[in-house]
Order: structure tokens, then sequence, then C-alpha cells
């Protein structure tokens, strides 16, 4: 389903008082479930063919994947017009790159490219697994996330009665859409994600799916991550609001390129001691959390911030959970 017709969609749907559909993929799923065919005609659903099975009766069969889909293309079927033609390897990577920043200019969701083997003969040489073609692979688009303010949450009841949260947020672009609601999907996921009304938190977007909050990304005072501190053995964690720390209390030593995994490595090998001084401070309204670790040996602070650094922090610390055996307590992460 075109972006267009998704968002004309949803404006109607508004108007009768009817229930939003969260993204084009679920409306377009939606519409052609219908038990009546008048109501998917009016959906403007539209469809692109990238593959077609000859069993004769035209005078030159295809002896390729990009000759079949140019034959369809005569006949007048729609052909997705950014299909290209790659010399080799490296040329079909540089165009996953160019389409992973121009995805966001096309008239309808996607979340990746399929790289194809173009010849036949080979195709059939390569075969299929159980469930797909040997001879094609999906080259998925990172994760669209960003993070924003989470306002309140609202109760919706569904045509079954049942009873699903969604999070109602500060407006926010993802994907180059505004994002102002997202599904907590049940009771149990606001207690799993530990997600506050008040708290900053994180929303990540793949697959052109549903947009979910994961898990507060600071909350109130980074609840998240001094909980998996405290799960690895660090029990003097400190929680402080960064605009309240007192100029030069905290003595900082640099390390390049801060949000990378390695530094959090190198400064928890500083903190070996449980009861090593940690430090967070935490400053919700620029989307960051200050990492203080105390480097035993010199009696400084090693100080880590940085846009989303929160997050990178929490995933560190969930990878060390998992080399020790602790399994995460929140399965979102």
């Amino acid at each position: 389903m075109p972006k267009e017709s998704f968002e004309k969609l949803n404006r109607e749907n508004l108007e009768k008082g009817e229930k939003l559909f969260a993204n084009p993929r679920n409306a377009a799923a939606g519409s052609i479930r219908q038990l009546d065919s008048k109501i998917t005609a009016q959906r403007d659903l539209s469809m692109f063919c990238y593959t077609a099975i000859f069993t004769g009766g035209i005078k030159e069969v295809p002896k390729n994947h990009y000759e079949s889909l140019m034959y369809l293309k005569k006949l007048g079927f729609k052909v997705n017009p950014n299909i290209k033609l790659c010399k080799n390897a490296q040329d079909a990577i540089n165009y996953c790159k160019e389409w992973d920043e121009k995805r966001f200019g096309l008239d309808y969701a996607t979340d990746g490219v399929v790289i194809k083997v173009n010849d036949f003969l080979v195709q059939q040489e390569m075969g299929f697994t159980s469930r797909a073609p040997k001879w094609a692979t999906a080259f998925k688009f990172p994760p669209e996330e960003v993070t924003t303010k989470l306002l309140a949450i609202e109760e919706s009841v569904g045509k079954t009665g049942a009873i699903t949260p969604v999070a109602i947020l500060e407006p926010v672009q993802l994907g180059g859409s505004t994002v102002a609601r997202a599904s907590l999907h049940n009771f149990d996921e606001i207690e799993r994600l530990d997600v506050r009304i008040g708290d900053r938190v994180y929303i990540k977007k793949a697959a052109e799916s549903l947009k979910i909050v994961y898990t507060p990304l600071h909350g109130t005072g980074g609840r998240l991550v001094k909980k998996l501190f405290n799960e690895l053995g660090y029990k003097n964690v400190h929680i402080v609001k960064e605009q309240e720390m007192p100029d030069g209390n905290f003595p900082t030593v640099s390390y390049p390129n801060p949000e990378d995994p390695k530094a959090f490595e190198y400064a928890l090998n500083l903190a070996k001691e449980v009861d090593a001084d940690i430090v967070l401070a935490n400053d919700p309204d620029a989307d960051r959390i200050g990492l203080h670790i105390k480097d035993s040996k010199t009696g400084k602070y090693i100080l880590f911030n940085g846009n989303m650094i929160g997050l990178t922090i929490a995933e560190y610390l969930i990878s060390q959970k998992k080399e020790k055996g602790i399994l995460p307590k929140n399965p979102a992460l």
C-alpha cells in the first residue's frame, strides 16, 4: 500500500471512529483479508511483479531473471523501476548502500534489497532450501531508532474485548513519518520494560513493522542500567542528575570514541572490584547518561557520555550477563 494511500485510509478511519492501522504493511494485509471484495477494492492497493513462470507459447523465452522482468514490463505488468542488473558483488553492495539513503524518498515502505542470481541455469543448480531459494538473499537495512518522551499510557479495547496498552509519545520523526503512538502489546510488557510515564524511551523500527517502545533509555535516573550493574555484582552504583553535579567533583579521563563498546570493556576492567564507584549522571533532556567509573589505580573517574550511550551501556552489560550465564530479565534487549 503506497504511503499516501495509507495516510488517507487512516484519516478516513479516524473520522469514522474506527481503528487506525500501525503501518502500510498491516493495512495491506488487513485489506486483502477482507471478506467483502468491495472494501478491498477501495483500499488503493498496488503491487510489483518480481518473477514469472514461463511454460511456452512465446517466441523468445527469457534466459535470465532480468530478461524475464523486462518481458513482464513489456506485457504491461507493473515492475519496480529501481531494479538494477549488477556487474559483480561490489556493484550489488554499492547499490544496497545507495538505497539505504534513498529509500525514504519512495512512496512505499521497504526494509531492504533482494539480491538474486541472474542466470536461470545457475538458479536451478543452486536450488532451494525448504523455505526459500538459495539463489536469492535479502539485505536488510539497519533498524531505524530514535528517542522521545513517554507522555501517557492509554488503553485500547479491541473487537474481542482484549485491552492493549498504547504508549502516547512526544511526536518524533522516524522513517519519514511522525510517530506519536506505539503499542506496548500487553501489560506484562510494561512490567518487563519497567516503562513509566515521563521516561525517555527508545523506539526502534525494523522491517517497516509496528513501531515498538523497547525500553527506558534513561528513565527516571537510568533504572535499567543501574539494575544491570547490580546484577553483574556492582553494588556501589549511584545516580545523580547531571545538572546538579558540582563542578570539578568528578575529574575525568578522556577515551577515544566513548561510544565504542571497547570503551566500556576498558572502563569495567578498571573497576574490577565490586565496590568500585560507578556514577550515572542522568540528563534526560539531552538524551544522555554520563557514565563515570572510578579508576581503582589512580582514583580518578573515567567519563563516557554521548547521545544514545545509555542504550549502548545496557547492550554491553547484557552481553556480559550472557557470557556469565546470567539470563537477561528484559527479553526486549
